[in-house]
């Protein structure tokens, strides 16, 4: 099957609403070319409509979640809210989130730079 991930964070940096040299679209460039379909999603990014601003939506049916820029707002996403993807997996590239809460809610949780 496709393996389908979400790139949360689109912004160059966190708490901005500027995506202009992002790392994010170098990521999604990449995981597209190994086969996989990628989401983004930035909800400080409204005004492009490749880029999702409802969570509930870009991770419906999703197996992988890959933080990519480290928004506030994400520190505040409920893991036990997100009960519609296929495969529960995150990715935290900034080490931000509160992992314990994620593993708690079911979430394989890989941070980078750890083992």
């Amino acid at each position: 099957f496709e393996a389908r991930i979400v790139l949360l964070g689109v912004a160059y940096k966190g708490n901005v609403d500027d995506d202009r040299e992002s790392p994010a679209y170098s990521i999604k460039q990449i995981l597209e070319s190994k086969g996989y379909l990628v989401r983004l999603y930035d909800p400080l990014i409204k005004d492009d409509p490749s880029i999702s601003t409802d969570l509930e939506t870009v991770t419906q049916d999703a197996d992988c979640l890959v933080l990519v820029t480290d928004h506030t707002v994400f520190k505040n996403i409920k893991p036990v809210d997100i009960t519609n993807m296929r495969t529960k997996k995150v990715v935290d590239t900034r080490n931000i989130l509160n992992h314990d809460d994620w593993k708690k809610a079911g979430f394989d949780v890989l941070v980078l730079g750890q083992n």
